[in-house]
């Protein structure tokens, strides 16, 4: 099975630590936006899938330069993988959900070219289940804004979407504002790609677009 594959990849990993950084409000905006004069560089042709692997059940297709991402299936999302493993970066990137959708962000992630696993940043149009860190096939939720202080995408229009992983540290913007901020000590022991997750039963499109990353000196 699945879990098979990936019961190896994080043996090791004992001494789990959540810290939530208290110093850090969700909703205050304090992004700062990728420059490119900056070290960050593009992991997006605007052409076709090249450095790009998929997964699950989903449909992936460059068109008018976007990268474009259906849902198939009820059951299984869809995941559109890097080839490339990232361990401390800062991504950048903008999504357009074209209905009500949910898409997930995966960092330090493991897959089989199936499945994955690993933790994603959730991104959901509607309340109930966004704004938080998902570790899928793990712990499952492991940070979540309260009802109230959701930070949802929205659809019918450009969203942007700014992620930092560093060491045993995580934050996320959507929109400028801060959504969440993790200190974990698996997630710093954490290695494997970045992905995109079109959810199980998402309606229409979810379109993607100047997805750029700037990876930190070892």
């Amino acid at each position: 099975m699945r879990r098979t594959f990936f019961g190896h990849l994080f043996l090791g990993m004992a001494g789990w630590l959540i810290l939530c950084d208290t110093g850090d409000v969700p909703g205050v905006d304090d992004n700062n936006l990728p420059d490119d004069k900056t070290g960050w560089v593009s992991i997006f042709n605007g052409v076709d899938l090249d450095g790009w692997l998929q997964a699950g059940e989903g449909r992936w297709y460059v068109a008018q330069g976007e990268l474009v991402g259906e849902s198939l299936s009820d059951r299984t999302p869809g995941f559109l993988c890097t080839r490339e493993h990232f361990l401390d970066f800062e991504l950048y990137l903008e999504f357009f959900p074209e209905e009500e959708s949910a898409t997930g962000i995966f960092f330090r992630s493991a897959t089989d070219g199936k499945d994955i696993m690993g933790w994603q940043a959730v991104l959901a149009t509607a309340p109930d289940d966004t704004s938080g860190i998902l570790e899928t096939y793990g712990r499952g939720w492991m940070e979540t804004l309260p009802p109230g202080q959701k930070l949802c995408p929205v659809p019918g229009t450009w969203n942007k979407l700014h992620l930092k992983v560093k060491k045993n540290g995580v934050k996320v913007w959507l929109n400028g504002k801060r959504m969440i901020s993790l200190k974990d000590d698996r997630i710093e022991k954490g290695r494997g790609v970045i992905a995109l997750q079109v959810c199980r039963g998402s309606r229409g499109k979810i379109k993607y677009r100047h997805i750029r990353i700037k990876t930190f000196d070892k």
